[in-house]
């Protein structure tokens, strides 16, 4: 596995989540736990291959770096929804990803825990402004289509 291996990476971690059982958060758990930028992207580049992402293991990387590149890619997961339903779908999909990151709670030095706090209060104000402009979205989809089907 390394940073630069996209496909391979989605590919395995798929071949992990296969085999079941905690294989996946293991081999996860062992390079986040490294701690250097290159394993940490590593990892990401893992989680990419797995939706939805295991939560508490996006929030040890971000607790294990400071890089604001392995923030994005971090964000850009917990944004990834797979598929939804209905018209409010993704407005939801991202109201429950914000209810559920508020509930972790991440052991590690102040520092740590300080960055991890920093970004969940960074994530949490994006998701929920997200839901609100897809609820909105939604809103205004049903609107027209009212007005198509009367007119």
């Amino acid at each position: 596995m390394s940073p630069k291996s996209f496909i391979y990476n989605i590919e395995l971690a798929q071949f992990f989540q296969k085999i079941g059982g905690t294989v996946y958060d293991k081999v996860l758990s062992k390079i986040i736990k490294n701690g250097k930028d290159n394993d940490l992207k590593t990892a990401v580049r893992l989680m990419w291959g797995v939706n939805p992402p295991e939560m508490k293991l996006c929030l040890e990387i971000v607790k294990k770096t400071t890089s604001t590149k392995i923030w994005r890619d971090v964000q850009g997961l917990i944004f990834g929804t797979g598929v939804v339903h209905g018209e409010y779908g993704l407005s939801n999909a991202y109201k429950n990803k914000a209810e559920r990151i508020k509930v972790y709670k991440i052991k590690g030095t102040q520092e740590e825990i300080r960055r991890v706090e920093k970004f969940k209060i960074k994530i949490i104000k994006s998701l929920q402004e997200a839901a609100k402009r897809e609820e909105q979205n939604a809103d205004e989809e049903t609107q027209l289509q009212k007005l198509k089907f009367r007119g």
